[in-house]
């Protein structure tokens, strides 16, 4: 996963949002996304404490 990309979308939203094309925010959100929660969720089970 590209996290550094990941991290700097929130910068790019705050301050950059007048140059932002609505079409590539539209396919994270519907396209993209559940990729990202899936890694997510994987990388979290690195943190999870033995049951």
């Amino acid at each position: 996963m590209p996290w550094h990309g990941i991290a700097s979308i929130g910068n790019h939203l705050r301050h950059e949002y007048q140059h932002i094309d609505p079409e590539i925010i539209w396919e994270i959100a519907t396209v993209r996304l559940e990729r990202l929660s899936r890694a997510v969720a994987d990388a979290l089970k690195d943190f999870e404490e033995p049951t």
